[in-house]
Order: structure tokens, then C-alpha cells, then sequence
């Protein structure tokens, strides 16, 4: 008996265990794979990496008619319409389209074709019933948008609608994705701006103005019990969108003028707390990055760090005497021990690439000066805080710590590299950009290794690569393409420039896979 139970939890052992291994082995893409039939015309996707699986909204050609959710592995099998038709009218989507944070659902927005309301929906992304998370909205309303928690299985959502006197007011409202715990926020008010989470979910940021001639406030607000705190009726003279930042412990946000016992400059609010602090006095606070444990900010183009444990401040620019040299943009690494940042002397006017530690001390210069071609802009740090990627007159790496040279990239067969698609894999060992594709103006989607051990690849093949017109590509943020989290294949949108249909595809990154080698023709 005693060895036949044995035997018994030996063989519950095993499988246990082959099934966690299967359910680990998510589907791959075989190379490059169309993943939608050609009667289709793709309008937006996203990434589950979770399960492996696309999220996308297509319609039917010609046109966009008939538009339908669906969901499909990364190898092309297993598609799954998700918003079968909730009356006997078919729905039409508006390209609102977002995962949970889990990866389980989709969460979109959508409206029946003959009627002009919008209504919030969120679907398994296996397959279900959807449901319907905008409750009881009159009939005069719209929903504006959403923002789902980044840990949670909850979001928040706007809604706009006319009063007595025939003028535009809003709503904001949050709901768990199971359809409970439903609750108003803000009811009836002039302006909403914002509601951005912290990254652990436990928070959320957002400005109201009650009405017309009311002070704009900062609210922080818990998602999960819609408690909602205060925190400053001076905070804004602007949007929130330039001057407000949240993370897990802080709020930071910026005033322009100043009040009686209130001057303007850089405050802090902590979570376990509803007094600002104020960090920096200045009317000239330019803009501000706040990270997990460390903030950085220029005040008449300067440099400063704060620590946000005590506050304290560190002025970073302290080597740069020109009067009128200016830090152009700047970031802190994501494990908060090093700024990045451009800066300008006025007496070149050339931008260079500048690392500092975040606690002061000495800077180091990054790039190698070229007359004609100065570093732009925006630069991309690894998530692992060891390189940054930046463009100059070509796709660049460096170590964050100056210990090597930077070392070119990006393969000269194809043209201008362009800026806003560029992304690190998650495991920061390649970088996957987007370049034109020679004489014929046509996109090329291209990985390389972030330290330029070997030469780039081309994702896409013969695939014309387009990033969308902004009435079709609702991808959250520049980025027209998603890479998975473990970094072994992106997903993208591509169709020629002569009919304007799009399709979605995926395709490996690793060099195994690759469908094209490119030389690179000059260094």
C-alpha cells in the first residue's frame, strides 16, 4: 500500500511538473508569419507575453467594415474572435485597446454601429463573453478614456457628457475587471487631467478643476478603496501632463508661481503623507524625471538630483561653466545610480552625451565629438542600467560607465534611422529599430546586438514596415511593434504604401532565425 502511494505522488509529481514545462514553452513564431488571413485589414495589436499571444483589431476589405477583436498565438495557431456581437447589431471598435496587467484580458472600448455612444468592455483574452464595465451612462455621454492598473485587476475611467447649461463636463469612475466595486470619483466636473498610476499599483495621480473659475488640484487616489487625498490647490498652472509625476513612494510636481508662504518650485508629496514638501525654490523649473529612489531636474537648464528618502539636493552641473550652456534632456538609470544627460555649450553649440552618479561627482563624456552630427535628443538606457543607445548621424552604444568606446550599430546599407522606434530587448542584449530601407523609401525592421558584436538583422524580410496613420496605429506610445518579455520575438504591423492595407506578423529576433543578412557596408 505504502508503495503504491508513493507511486501515486511520484505520478502527480510528473505531470505537475510537464505541465508547469508546457505552460512555460509558450508559442514561437516559425520565422517570419503572417497572422491574419489577406481579407483583413489590421488596425491595432498588442502583446500579451504572459501567454504568448496577439491581441488585434482588424476590419474587412475593403475598408475597415466589420471590425472584430481577436486573439491568436505567436505561431499563428489558436485565433479567437473576441467581441462576438452583444446584440443583433455588430460592434465597431475604437481603437482603445489595452491588456491587464496579468496578461488574462483585454480591456477595450467600443460602440454599436448605429449608435454614436461609447461603452468600456473587457474579454478574457482566451475567449468569452464580454463584459460591459461602463455602468448605467446616460444617454447623452461618452466614454474619453481609461488607465488600467499596472498590478491590479482594476482601472479607471472617463466619461464626458453635457450639463443643464449644455456645456461639456466629466466623470471619472474606476471598476475591477469582474464588474465589482464600482465607484464614482469625480462627478460632474470641468476639467480632468491625468490619472496615472504609481508602477506598484497602490496609487493613482490625477488633477481636477471642479469648475470654470476653480484652482486646478492634485489628488491622490486609492484605486482600490477610491479614498482620494488633496494634496495641493496651488499645484498647476498648466497640465499635469508636463508638470506632475507619480511613482510607488512620491508625487513630485512643479508650481510657476508663487503664493503667500507657498514659492514656486519643486515639491514632494509622500504617499503616507498629504504635506508637500518643498524640495527646490525656483520660478525656472525647466522639467524633472522621477525615478524609483532618485529624482533629477534642471532649473534654468542646470542639473540637479534629489534623493527622495530626505530630499536631498545635488547640483550635477558643476563642471559646465559656460553661463549660457544648457542640459538639453536627461534620465536616470533604472537601478538609480547614474544620469544620463545631454548638454550643450553655447560657445559650439554642439550636444554631447554626459554621465554622472546620481549622488554627484564628476562627469564623463560619452560620446566621441563629431563636428556635423550631434548626439539628439532622445537616447534609450538598458534595462539592466549598463548602456545607452543614442543617434547621432548613426544608431550608437556605450557603456553608461565610459569604460569602453561607443561602438556604431546600425547597418549603413539602409538610410536614416528613425528615432522614436527604437526599443532594448527586455533582456538588454539587442536593440530592435526601425531605418529606411535604401532607394526604396521603404522601411527595414532591424535587431542588432546593443554592444555591436555582430551585424544587424532585417526582421521584415521584403515586408514593407509602416508605422500607421495615427487614425489606425493606437499603440501605446512611438513604437509601432512589441517585443516579447523574454525578448525572443516582436510582433509588428506592416502592408505596402500603395493600398494602405496592414497586416500583423511575427517573427524571431534571435540570429537562428533570421530571414536576411545584411553586410554592413561601412563603419
Amino acid at each position: 500500500m505504502r508503495r503504491w502511494f508513493l507511486r501515486v505522488i511520484a505520478i502527480m509529481a510528473m505531470l505537475s511538473w510537464l505541465l508547469s514545462s508546457v505552460a512555460a514553452q509558450q508559442p514561437q513564431p516559425n520565422g517570419l508569419q503572417q497572422l491574419n488571413p489577406e481579407t483583413e485589414t489590421v488596425l491595432t495589436m498588442e502583446l500579451s507575453s504572459q501567454f504568448g499571444r496577439i491581441v488585434y483589431v482588424s476590419g474587412l476589405k475593403p475598408g475597415h467594415n466589420n471590425q472584430s477583436l481577436y486573439s491568436i498565438n505567436a505561431d499563428g495557431t489558436d485565433r479567437i474572435k473576441l467581441n462576438p456581437a452583444l446584440s443583433s447589431e455588430d460592434l465597431r471598435l475604437d481603437y482603445g485597446l489595452q491588456l491587464s496587467a496579468d496578461g488574462k484580458n483585454v480591456i477595450y472600448i467600443a460602440r454599436h454601429s448605429n449608435d454614436s455612444q461609447r461603452q468600456l468592455y473587457t474579454v478574457p483574452i482566451t475567449g468569452g463573453t464580454p463584459r460591459l464595465l461602463s455602468l448605467n451612462l446616460p444617454a447623452n455621454s461618452q466614454i474619453t478614456g481609461f488607465s488600467r492598473n499596472p498590478q491590479f485587476a482594476t482601472l479607471i475611467y472617463h466619461v464626458s457628457s453635457r450639463n443643464a447649461q449644455n456645456m461639456s463636463v466629466y466623470s471619472v469612475y474606476s471598476v475591477n475587471l469582474d464588474g465589482s466595486n464600482h465607484q464614482t470619483l469625480f462627478e460632474n466636473v470641468h476639467s480632468v487631467n491625468g490619472g496615472y498610476f504609481a508602477s506598484d499599483g497602490s496609487a493613482f495621480l490625477i488633477e481636477i478643476q471642479a469648475t470654470n473659475e476653480a484652482d486646478r488640484i492634485i489628488y491622490r487616489v486609492n484605486p482600490l478603496t477610491g479614498a482620494k487625498v488633496a494634496l495641493d490647490q496651488y499645484a498647476l498652472n498648466s497640465s499635469i501632463y508636463q508638470y506632475a509625476q507619480i511613482n510607488q513612494t512620491h508625487i513630485l510636481y512643479t508650481t510657476t508661481f508663487s503664493e503667500t508662504g507657498h514659492p514656486a518650485g519643486l515639491y514632494a508629496v509622500a504617499h503616507t503623507s498629504v504635506t508637500p514638501t518643498l524640495l527646490f525654490a525656483s520660478n525656472a523649473i525647466n522639467s524633472f524625471y522621477l525615478g524609483d529612489t532618485m529624482a533629477a531636474f534642471t532649473a534654468d537648464h542646470r542639473l540637479h538630483s534629489v534623493r527622495l528618502s530626505d530630499g536631498l539636493v545635488t547640483n550635477l552641473s558643476s563642471q559646465h561653466t559656460d553661463p549660457e550652456g544648457q542640459v538639453r534632456s536627461f534620465q536616470i538609470t533604472p537601478d538609480g545610480q547614474t544620469v544620463i544627460y545631454t548638454y550643450a555649450a553655447t560657445y559650439t553649440g554642439f550636444t554631447g552625451l554626459w554621465s554622472i552618479p546620481s549622488v554627484g561627482g564628476t562627469g564623463i563624456r560619452l560620446d566621441q565629438p563629431e563636428e556635423d552630427y550631434p548626439v539628439n535628443y532622445n537616447f534609450f538606457l538598458s534595462p539592466d542600467s549598463s548602456r545607452v543607445v543614442f543617434v547621432t548621424n548613426n544608431l550608437m552604444s556605450v557603456p553608461v560607465d565610459g569604460s569602453q568606446p561607443q561602438v556604431q550599430i546600425n547597418n549603413n546599407s539602409y538610410g536614416r534611422v528613425n528615432i522614436p522606434s527604437i526599443e532594448i530587448t527586455p533582456d538588454s542584449s539587442k536593440v530592435v529599430y526601425r531605418a529606411l530601407s535604401g532607394n526604396t523609401m521603404q522601411h527595414a525592421l532591424l535587431s542588432t546586438p546593443i554592444d555591436g558584436s555582430a551585424r544587424p538583422l532585417a526582421l521584415n524580410s521584403l515586408v514593407p514596415f509602416v508605422s500607421g496613420h495615427p487614425d489606425f496605429d493606437a499603440l501605446s506610445g512611438p513604437i509601432p511593434f512589441r517585443i516579447s518579455n523574454d525578448s525572443s520575438f516582436v510582433v509588428f504591423r506592416g502592408g505596402t504604401v500603395a493600398d494602405g492595407y496592414r497586416n500583423v506578423y511575427a517573427t524571431r529576433i534571435s540570429t537562428e532565425q533570421a530571414r536576411v543578412y545584411i553586410p554592413i557596408t561601412s563603419k
